[in-house]
């Protein structure tokens, strides 16, 4: 008969051996996954790379053609007719294949807590065949962005039917 510290030893390493290795493999996974940079849009001031990043999104909405990534910049508590216009957002989605959206920063302010962004935007919808024409839009962009628990949104815009006419 073996003595008991041999039959202890057998019976914990095989346990203590997957721990080991699980947890040099849970560690070498952590370190390889790169940490995530964070967003201009978390940024405790408002600055010109915070209206670049919000202008960018909405054109990544649109042209994702998801209308929730564009409502999601919008400041759901703030934005006077924020249901209204996602409805609205949702119905011109659904009418056109795709969409297109280009845009030039032309300036940006920063005031007692509120960003203000100006860019010249053009918006166009790609029809559907036979279904709807297609539309092109453009207008000096004017967005007010206040940070909330979100990040920086748009509590603001005009004019008011660029989005959704």
């Amino acid at each position: 008969m073996k003595p008991a510290w041999k039959r202890l030893a057998v019976r914990w390493c095989a346990p203590v051996a997957m721990m080991v290795g699980l947890a040099a493999a849970l560690a070498a996974q952590h370190a390889a996954t790169p940490a995530r940079k964070a967003s201009p849009l978390e940024a405790p001031e408002f600055s010109a790379a915070v209206g670049e990043a919000a202008l960018a999104e909405l054109r990544a909405g649109f042209q994702n053609h998801n209308a929730e990534q564009v409502m999601a910049m919008f400041e759901r508590g703030r934005l006077a007719g924020w249901s209204e216009m996602r409805d609205r957002l949702q119905n011109r989605m659904a009418s056109y294949d795709s969409f297109r959206m280009g845009y030039h920063l032309e300036s940006t302010a920063a005031e007692g807590g509120r960003g203000t962004v100006v860019a010249e935007v053009e918006l166009e919808g790609v029809a559907q065949a036979g279904v709807t024409s297609p539309e092109r839009r453009s207008a000096t962009l004017r967005l007010i962005l206040e940070r909330g628990p979100k990040g920086w949104r748009i509590v603001d815009y005009s004019p008011r039917g660029f989005f959704t006419p």
